[in-house]
């Protein structure tokens, strides 16, 4: 193995180790009491390490959470294989991805709220990347035959009031009000509304 192989997978490893004792923290402290301090000791890393990696410090680290979440609704053997045939069956995939992993830690959403609440700049930064993720999920979704009259840009401006419209209802169902009485109607509710925004 070449040394810069070696180095690149040393590197993917201490980022995966910080960020998994990051999550373990959020999960038994909340992120109020989350330090990069704290981070170090646990994961056995110099504080240098954490900041070579994450110059923000803990906002920074979240911040690579969530695009991992992101990256795990977006599965990508559910892109690969989307098509016009399987379209709404992928896409009903993609939101039941959505509305497990918002369920699934409720401690590490509060912390994403709070990090991009407290670090503007992180927050830009996240919709930079997600932007970037949707304009891609355009590109390919503008290969389906459904699309075909549908510019990029418009392919992209739907896409993304969709994302929008998932983060907001499922983040309200689940941290608010409950709006449905089960995870079946949240998901059949929102891809008849993601269908509607895709058509209109």
């Amino acid at each position: 193995m070449s040394s810069k192989k070696s180095r690149t997978r040393n590197k993917d490893k201490t980022i995966k180790k910080i960020v998994e004792t990051t999550l373990k923290l959020i999960d038994k402290n909340g992120y109020d009491k989350l330090s990069t301090n704290h981070v170090a000791e646990q994961a056995k890393l110099a504080i240098g390490t954490i900041y070579h990696h994450f110059p923000n410090g803990k906002a920074d680290i979240v911040r690579k959470i969530t695009l991992q979440n992101f990256n795990k609704i977006l599965h990508v053997n559910i892109l690969k294989n989307i098509k016009d045939s399987n379209f709404e069956k992928s896409l009903r995939l993609i939101i039941k991805n959505h509305l497990h992993i918002h369920k699934s830690d409720f401690e590490l959403n509060l912390a994403i709220e709070q990090a991009f609440l407290a670090n503007r700049p992180i927050f830009n930064d996240y919709i930079s990347s997600i932007d970037s993720e949707l304009k891609n999920l355009a590109e390919l979704l503008s290969k389906l035959n459904r699309f075909k009259n549908i510019s990029k840009d418009e392919l992209f401006k739907r896409i993304k009031i969709s994302f929008i419209l998932l983060e907001s209802i499922i983040h309200y169902h689940l941290f608010f009000i409950p709006l449905f009485e089960n995870d079946e109607q949240v998901v059949q509710y929102l891809l008849e509304l993601i269908l509607h925004t895709f058509n209109r």
